[in-house]
């Protein structure tokens, strides 16, 4: 079965209930069915044949939601594009998998018409905006429906996933219908989606981690609700209209909108409260703090937290922390510190540079093998053989294990820091300043050092009050009664400016470092 099943599964078994909001509009299950059928037709009809590369560059929205269905439909493969790639990236991008078609949110047009002008035959459909100058999407709607092409197409390349690493240019991650399937089935057990389940876009829907759940609640046949930018606010009033079941965020997000919550309480309003709808809030990319833990558990009793960790290569998530394991008592706060179990349908091993299997609690690599893993890196053999070897993808993370199966991040291979010799793992050294109360956010970087060669440098984010004074004397005083001292960072900055990050929330450690060089410079 291609991934067009859950969609249409959905039309047969929940035909009249709600598929998405949009506005104060509702679409059903057979309604957004019949809109998918007609808009296959109209990539048909714009000359896409089975096999053909379709991009598409949107906010979150419902036709992001109609173009991911419309192109299995007709055979296609999807090429959903980052919104934060800059043109030279998205000309690459378009150009590297061939693709002849760009579906783009007319908010980005600027950017669109130079990538066009560079790209000859590229054909430009809007969503939205002033299409005068170009193809409409209604034009895609007014297609005549066509029989379902994605049929046999089960081991067939279903998307192209481009990475969203810091350094070199971004990789297209080829994934078969099938490996999809699996994954979105495994969310669906794991976030326990039914019918009644609401589920709202917030992650980014180019992006694995908000494709993969909005993918998994179709298959349950929930109700899709979508945010086009994350802000807390328009976050907290999005809950509070509709009263979603389920959230994703990131941590550092998920701290954003319980400020939000609580300054709206403090203000007499409707604050605090609106999150009581909310059953499960997913979140991954860094772990839970113990002291955002207990704030979420404080104030909102009863959410469940699932934790996912993976990777564009994996289809998404092949490890999670389950509700039960988010426990910050000190028995068992070890469990909650790790990224979890792996998956049921893949096997994760931890192994040395030589490949061997490490010893229990012994940092290795990380590899990870079954149907999740991707297909390759399109049109890089090279590439996909330095991380496919043997069937395992090696990821680059280097993690431990323990007896039970729970898994460790120690750091990216790329992030470790190597002092004097010593080799520093930057997330053990983040865990432990996090511990301090002053601290809001932190990342550890490596920079340039004369004597160590490298050094851990360690930028903070507290409160505005907390920045004067000699905050870095306490947090090194913190850290020594954590971690060894060799791990202590040696050179601080101490700010109130959030951290910079990507646009699925993740740390610009890159953009960090080139920050303190600049300013050592």
């Amino acid at each position: 079965m291609a991934i067009i099943h859950a969609l249409k599964r959905a039309s047969q078994v929940a035909g009249g209930r709600t598929a998405l909001v949009n506005g104060d509009a509702t679409v059903s299950w057979r309604e957004l069915s019949d809109r998918v059928a007609r808009v296959a037709g109209g990539l048909k009809q714009a000359g896409v044949a089975p096999g053909d590369r379709v991009c598409i560059l949107s906010l979150n929205r419902p036709e992001f939601l109609e173009v991911h269905y419309a192109t299995a439909w007709a055979g296609g493969v999807l090429v959903p594009l980052n919104f934060r790639f800059a043109a030279a990236e998205l000309r690459d991008a378009i150009r590297k998998t061939g693709s002849r078609l760009l579906i783009a949110d007319a908010s980005f047009a600027p950017t669109v018409h130079d990538v066009a002008r560079q790209i000859d035959g590229l054909r430009v459909i809007w969503i939205g905006g002033d299409a005068a100058d170009g193809d409409r999407y209604d034009r895609l709607l007014a297609g005549k429906p066509i029989e379902d092409q994605s049929t046999q197409r089960e081991q067939a390349t279903a998307g192209i996933f481009f990475t969203g690493g810091t350094t070199g240019s971004p990789r297209g991650v080829a994934i078969s219908h099938s490996g999809l399937r699996v994954e979105f089935l495994e969310l669906r057990q794991a976030l326990e989606f039914g019918r009644d389940s609401i589920y709202v876009h917030l992650m980014p829907m180019f992006h694995l981690a908000g494709f993969g759940i909005g993918s998994a609640l179709t298959l349950a046949a929930g109700t899709h609700l979508f945010l086009d930018q994350f802000s807390p606010k328009a976050c907290l009033d999005l809950v509070a209209r509709h009263k979603p079941t389920h959230l994703s965020l990131v941590p550092t997000m998920l701290s954003m909108v319980l400020d939000e919550a609580e300054a709206r309480s403090a203000a007499g309003e409707a604050g605090i409260e609106v999150l009581s709808s909310v059953k499960m809030i997913i979140y991954g990319a860094a772990p839970i703090t113990p002291a955002l833990l207990d704030r979420l558990q404080r104030l909102v009793p009863g959410v469940k937290l699932r934790q996912f960790y993976g990777m564009t290569e994996l289809s998404g998530a092949c490890v999670t922390l389950a509700p039960e394991d988010h426990d910050a008592a000190p028995d068992k706060v070890h469990r909650m510190r790790s990224i979890g179990q792996s998956m049921a349908s893949v096997e994760i091993r931890i192994v040395a540079e030589d490949g061997t299997e490490c010893a229990c609690d012994e940092p290795g690599e990380i590899a990870v093998r079954g149907p999740l893993v991707m297909q390759g890196y399109w049109d890089d053999p090279e590439g996909t053989a330095e991380v496919l070897r043997d069937g395992w993808m090696h990821t680059g993370d280097v993690g431990s294990m323990d007896r039970d199966g729970y898994i460790s991040i120690h750091d990216r291979t790329k992030d470790m820091i190597i002092s004097g010799g010593e080799n520093i793992y930057s997330l053990e050294v983040e865990n432990a300043l996090a511990r301090h109360p002053k601290v809001l956010q932190c990342a550890l970087v490596g920079v340039p050092d004369p004597k160590w060669g490298e050094r851990a440098h360690a930028v903070v984010v507290v409160r505005p009050d907390d920045v004067a004074g000699e905050l870095s004397k306490e947090l090194d005083a913190h850290c020594r009664q954590l971690i060894a001292n060799y791990k202590v960072p040696r050179s601080w900055t101490i700010r109130s400016e959030p951290l910079p990050l990507s646009g699925v929330g993740k740390i610009q450690k890159q953009k960090l470092r080139q920050e303190i060089v600049a300013n050592a410079g």
